[in-house]
């Protein structure tokens, strides 16, 4: 019994000497802070991948897909917008100066071509929805904004600008055309 007695007084002594702190032990809040920050600095380190120098890097100059789509939307939402607002004028000069001086997009497009496409694009997507929406193609739907387009050539008569978007608006359409008619020769349109 003397022994569990002492037993309990060792434990009893010595757990009131483990729960006695030293208040100069203690690190200070500056301490703690500084290897914290010391510690996330070091492995921040360890995740950086080990710099190559240049020669021994593989690199291949691509250019922005979207920037190139969003520079062709601009200039056939221009050749668009001169057309609904019937500026022809101002959309040959457009067309002209970029046909002149050969601008390209970052991916190589005529510019000239795209403002010239988005010029014509109302009047092709027309005709290309009445050639698909009609099954006997009635022709005055399908050449209505074409002859629109004559028309305009006729005030026009020597400008090669609006000749030339008359004349591509005539081959998108006869383009829609084939496209419908290719699979079925019983779908064929007839248009008279």
């Amino acid at each position: 019994m003397m022994q569990i007695k002492n037993f309990f007084k060792r434990k009893k002594t010595s757990s009131i000497t483990h729960g006695a702190v030293n208040m100069s032990s203690i690190p200070s809040l500056a301490d703690l802070s500084e290897k914290l920050t010391n510690a996330k600095l070091c492995q921040r380190q360890s995740r950086e991948p080990l710099a190559k120098p240049d020669r021994d890097m593989l690199k291949i100059n691509c250019p922005d897909p979207t920037a190139e789509e969003r520079a062709r939307d601009g200039y056939q939402q221009t050749g668009q917008r001169l057309v609904r607002q019937e500026n022809w004028t101002a959309l040959s000069q457009v067309i002209r100066q970029h046909d002149d001086a050969s601008t390209l997009t970052q991916g190589a497009m005529p510019v000239a071509d795209l403002i010239a496409f988005g010029a014509r694009g109302d009047v092709v997507m027309a005709a290309e929805h009445a050639i698909r929406e009609s099954d006997t193609c009635i022709a005055k739907e399908v050449l209505t904004g074409i002859e629109d387009f004559e028309h305009v050539l006729e005030e026009y008569p020597n400008d090669y600008i609006v000749a030339c978007i008359v004349a591509h608006a005539h081959i998108d359409v006869g383009w829609a055309w084939q496209r419908v008619g290719c699979g079925n020769p019983a779908a064929q349109p007839r248009c008279l």
